[in-house]
């Protein structure tokens, strides 16, 4: 389960908006820099009793997570080989071999891009059927280097005894 910490913004009938202020994985993450998940607001479609400005955790399903990884990354994946493949054996067979490669490339490439239409029509389907919790907190926690602040990790390697010379 992933989770981020957010402030409320709003809770209408629609749902609740929250502001991601520390997100939790990105400390982990290999591509943070080009993430920028803090200070998005995300909307869940269910309607929580929660206050504006209250501080929570969003928690989103593992299952949904891999959901739009299936989609984001499985239908191009699968199209490029399709394209590839299925023009190479099938649509091609009577070409020079060189030919048949540039070619069976060149509809492996169309498939790619066609099915990135494909992938944003279910985008939107996906993104729909994501499962988030909300669960209050007291506070924010602060995160330093991959570890919350004040945790037991931290108080350890700042209260050992220091060695003088």
């Amino acid at each position: 389960m992933i989770e981020e910490y957010g402030i409320v913004e709003r809770v209408s009938d629609d749902g609740t908006t929250v502001r991601i202020t520390t997100p939790a994985a990105c400390d982990r993450c290999t591509i943070r820099e080009s993430c920028y998940a803090a200070g998005k607001s995300v909307t869940v479609p269910d309607v929580f009793v929660l206050q504006q400005a209250q501080p929570v955790r969003l928690c989103i399903s593992n299952a949904s997570i891999l959901s739009v990884t299936l989609v984001t990354y499985g239908i191009p994946f699968a199209a490029l080989i399709a394209g590839l493949f299925g023009a190479y054996f099938a649509l091609f067979s009577g070409y020079g071999e060189d030919a048949r490669v540039l070619l069976s490339f060149a509809a492996g490439v169309i498939a790619l891009v066609m099915s990135g239409f494909v992938v944003a029509r279910l985008d939107r389907y996906v993104t729909r059927r994501f499962r988030y919790t909300l669960e209050p907190v007291a506070e924010l926690p602060r995160f330093q280097a991959g570890h919350p602040a004040g945790s037991a990790r931290e108080r350890a390697v700042h209260d050992r005894p220091r060695h003088s010379g």
